[in-house]
């Protein structure tokens, strides 16, 4: 009995120092804060970052995503010219001007088809064009945002639309600069992106849908133009001003003291631009003319010039006086589809010739009457006092610094064609 309990014994306890050898063999060893760790490699360290970038691209590119979304219904595509426009207000759109001459009519492309326009606002002195149009269901009007209330940095979206489908780019907004456009000083918004013609039309929205600037051709190129300037534009363009210019090419002006003295007259509207490709252009009319009667009602001051923008009138009975003569001269209100001969006969049975070449002006002395009058090198003079310019000689007889006279000279630049009144030279006023 003993004995059995001794053997017992003896084994539990050689188990139990087997167990104990065995698990000191498995126990894993420590770890010694001496040893070196490894370190991500360069490589490693590329490939997380380009992962990380990418996640967040996709997910900007998602969200920028969504915000055009929200507002292409408001770009719309005027598909004859190949360009975007964008709903401004109920009935009216937006879009850039870049030809010569804006398409009288023309369609948009709209939710629910093809729908025709009307110019009503599209002089050549203007980046942009407003189009009438119905009213249109399915198309948002956007809300306009201010670009002095932008932060430098923000996110913008530039929204266009080209063969039905709308096209974004995210860009960051850098800030303002002024720029040219034609006759106008205008505020650009600067961006990481350059804008393109097929961009032009297009808007430049902020993340919330705020429409901020809209694309046009300007001086220098494309360039994105704050809302508020457009505004200030368009109200230029529907005034009277801008609608003779827009609908017959002519800007005119009251007679100066002494363009009244140099003409013959006490008062009087001179017309003082004509744009090629335009009514006025081609009828006979010409910059220096002085509009004397519409109709059978006398011209005394310009706003009696509104009945020319009456949109039922074809044509208008239109009296000029022009070295010490009446013409009577009959102003279309839209160009006719074959183009007029280069000889015309349209006043009291006179016939003459549009303006010849003439001569380019290579360049203007600093201090000149020419310049302090606006005249440019590259500039075209095509008529002193009414006669056309034939050569060199003529031109040094006629402007000489001796003569006892003032002078109206005509010129023409990027097809518009005006007048300016070169004074007798001081000089010449002092000799007996």
């Amino acid at each position: 009995m003993h004995q059995t309990k001794r053997r017992y014994v003896i084994t539990l306890s050689a188990v139990a120092a087997g167990i104990l050898i065995f698990g000191s063999l498995l126990r894993p060893t420590e770890t010694t804060t001496d040893a070196p760790i490894r370190s991500p490699s360069r490589a490693e360290l590329s490939r997380l970052a380009r992962l990380a970038q990418r996640r967040s691209l996709e997910s900007m590119t998602e969200y920028f995503s969504t915000v055009v979304s929200d507002v292409e219904s408001s770009v719309i595509e005027l598909p004859s010219l190949r360009r975007s426009g964008l709903l401004w207000e109920s009935g009216l759109v937006l879009t850039a001007r870049t030809e010569p001459k804006f398409p009288y009519a023309t369609t948009v492309s709209t939710p629910s088809g093809e729908v025709g326009v009307a110019a009503i606002s599209a002089g050549p002195h203007l980046p942009i064009s407003a189009l009438r149009m119905s009213t249109i269901a399915g198309i948002r009007l956007p809300r306009k945002r201010s670009a002095e209330r932008l932060d430098r940095g923000e996110w913008t979206v530039a929204v266009w639309r080209q063969d039905r489908q709308a096209n974004f780019t995210p860009t960051h907004f850098l800030g303002t600069a002024p720029v040219g456009c034609g006759e106008h000083i205008v505020n650009e918004l600067q961006s990481s992106v350059t804008w393109t013609q097929d961009m032009a039309g297009g808007g430049l929205f902020d993340l919330n849908g705020n429409l901020i600037a809209v694309i046009v051709q300007c001086d220098r190129g494309f360039s994105a133009i704050s809302t508020d300037d457009i505004a200030s534009l368009l109200s230029i363009g529907q005034s009277l001003e801008g609608q003779l210019l827009n609908r017959f090419g002519l800007r005119t002006g009251m007679l100066t003291e002494a363009e009244a003295k140099h003409v013959g007259l006490s008062h009087g509207v001179v017309i003082r631009e004509i744009w090629r490709g335009y009514p006025a252009d081609g009828v006979g009319l010409a910059p220096g003319d002085v509009l004397f009667a519409l109709g059978s009602n006398a011209i005394d001051n310009a706003d009696q010039l509104e009945a020319l923008t009456e949109t039922d009138v074809p044509v208008f009975d239109v009296t000029v006086y022009r070295d010490e003569t009446l013409l009577d001269i009959q102003l279309p209100t839209e160009m006719p589809l074959v183009a007029p001969s280069n000889t015309l006969s349209s006043a009291e049975g006179l016939e003459w010739k549009t303006p010849s070449a003439g001569l380019t002006i290579d360049a203007v002395a600093p201090n000149s009457q020419a310049n302090a009058a606006g005249i440019s090198a590259g500039d075209r003079l095509l008529r002193i006092n009414g006669v056309a310019v034939q050569d060199a000689n003529q031109v040094r007889n006629v402007l000489s610094s001796d003569r006892s006279t003032s002078v109206f000279v005509e010129l023409e630049r990027t097809g518009r064609r005006w007048i300016v009144l070169l004074p007798q030279p001081e000089s010449s006023e002092s000799n007996p």
